[in-house]
């Protein structure tokens, strides 16, 4: 389990991870370990988050549901309706996830406030688009429990659609304090609006340029990700593909082997080019045959004609 873990944290070892997981799922089903059941199960729901099947993740979040009713263990159930409440909202099943967020919310003091916080906002975004009140409040008991940045962004866009500028503002500039420059982007267009509608144009300008700088630091992390994800393949590659030392005698006799069957080959094809050459000859010498026969048969013909035209007797001719 451990090593899953482990392999898990480098995407280039994403199978190897895969590989271990599904051995120890093996051994905790022969012996009823549902605590790691539960654990593998949650594991195997990330696994399919990472590549966004989340079908196959919601049948995986069901079993971990189910072993962490099995083990009883409290914390494990509450971290099971938690992901449940997660599938269902990545499905856009907006109904079962608040049930399930709810249910979450019920078990909350087992588990951790990042967590908990990550409940009430996932309860704002799923509010009714015309109900601000119900989602403001949620997003505001989110930050109560734990300073998380998503409740801050949405917050702020709330505060921007009442027009209270000055508080949407001290959200956004909180936001910028983090290091993502994905989540500063998403403060520096909020925070941008604010400034078009206080009509300062000098201030709005400058957010642009550095919503532009923090794109640019985004796409050359991308392009370095990608090299590095390159690199690594690419010595993946070579080093399956790079012959390892071998006994020099073994190498002679490769090469004596090569040799002899190039001769083989050589010899195959010599031989058969002569018998073709003769078949050739032979052909040839047909057609020659062939030809002054022919020639003979014209030759009788014109005569018979000329005797038929002058009246000559053919009687001496044969059918």
């Amino acid at each position: 389990m451990k090593k899953a873990i482990h392999y898990f944290r480098d995407k280039d070892m994403y199978d190897s991870a895969v590989y271990y997981l599904t051995q120890s799922e093996k051994l905790a089903l022969k012996v009823n370990d549902y605590y790691l059941l539960t654990s593998i199960n949650f594991l195997k729901s990330a696994f399919h988050y990472y590549e966004r099947d989340i079908n196959k993740a919601k049948i995986d979040n069901d079993l971990q549901f189910y072993y962490a009713e099995k083990a009883k263990n409290q914390r494990l159930i509450a971290y099971a309706t938690l992901n449940k409440a997660i599938a269902y909202k990545d499905l856009q099943m907006n109904d079962s996830a608040k049930l399930w967020l709810r249910a979450a919310l019920l078990s909350a003091d087992n588990i951790e406030l990042h967590d908990k916080a990550f409940i009430y906002n996932a309860l704002g975004e799923l509010a009714d688009e015309n109900d601000t009140i119900m989602a403001k409040d949620n997003f505001l008991k989110s930050l109560e429990i734990y300073p998380n940045i998503p409740a801050k962004k949405n917050l702020a866009k709330i505060y921007l659609k009442e027009n209270n500028i000055p508080k949407a503002e001290e959200l956004c500039n909180e936001g910028l304090q983090y290091e993502w420059p994905e989540t500063k982007i998403e403060f520096l267009k909020i925070l941008y609006q604010c400034k078009k509608l206080q009509n300062n144009r000098i201030a709005a300008a400058e957010i642009q340029d550095k919503t532009i700088s923090e794109k640019d630091s985004v796409i050359n992390i991308l392009n370095i990700n990608n090299q590095k994800l390159a690199k690594t393949q690419f010595r993946n590659f070579d080093n399956k593909n790079t012959p390892k030392e071998t006994n020099p005698w073994k190498n002679i006799l490769i090469l004596c082997f090569f040799v002899l069957v190039m001769i083989v080959v050589i010899f195959f094809y010599k031989t058969k080019n002569n018998l073709l050459e003769k078949e050739i000859q032979s052909l040839k010498q047909e057609v020659e045959v062939e030809k002054k026969r022919n020639k003979k048969f014209i030759q009788a013909g014109e005569i018979l004609y000329n005797q038929v035209i002058n009246n000559t007797p053919i009687s001496k001719w044969t059918t």
